[in-house]
C-alpha cells in the first residue's frame, strides 16, 4: 500500500530491493497486490489514503491535515464532483504533504497518487471531465 504503483510492463522485474527500486518503487514488506484492468485506479488510491488517514497520529500537521485532504479531493472526484483544479490540487497536497511529516506515513500516503498521475493521469481527468470513471463510461455505452 504504501509503495508507488507499477504497471504490467513491470511484471517481469524481479522481487528483490534492487529491481523493484530500479522500476521506481519499494519491496516495502513484501507484499504484492495486483489490480485488474477492470479496476479503478482513483478509487484505489481513495481506499489506500482512506486507510493512511486512520493511521495517522495526527501528531504532524502535514500528515494529519493532508491526508484529510486527500481523501477529501479523492471522493469528490469518485463522486461526480471533481473540479478542473483537483488534479493540480492533489500535486500540490502530495507535495506539501511528502517529506514533511515526522515519519514515513505521509510520504506513503502519496505514493499511490503521485505514481497514479504517472501511469494512469488520464483516469483522474476523466472523472473531473465526465464525473465518472472509464469504467462506468463503457459499462454504460455496452448497455
Amino acid at each position: 500500500a504504501s509503495a508507488p504503483l507499477l504497471t504490467e510492463e513491470h511484471l517481469d522485474v524481479s522481487l528483490d530491493f534492487e529491481a523493484i527500486a530500479a522500476a521506481g518503487s519499494m519491496a516495502g514488506s513484501g507484499a504484492v497486490v495486483v489490480i485488474n484492468d477492470q479496476t479503478c485506479i482513483v478509487k484505489v488510491c481513495l481506499n489506500l489514503d482512506e486507510f493512511f488517514m486512520e493511521e495517522s497520529c495526527g501528531k504532524c500537521t502535514p500528515c494529519r491535515e493532508g491526508t484529510k485532504w486527500l481523501v477529501d479531493i479523492l471522493h469528490r472526484l469518485t463522486h461526480g464532483h471533481g473540479r478542473k483544479e483537483d488534479i493540480a490540487l492533489l500535486e500540490s497536497v502530495c507535495d506539501n504533504l511528502c517529506g514533511k511529516s515526522f515519519c514515513p506515513l505521509g510520504d506513503s500516503a502519496t505514493s499511490c497518487i503521485t505514481s497514479a498521475f504517472k501511469y494512469f493521469r488520464d483516469e483522474f481527468e476523466h472523472y473531473v471531465e465526465h464525473g465518472c470513471s472509464k469504467l462506468d463510461s463503457k459499462s454504460k455505452v455496452a448497455h
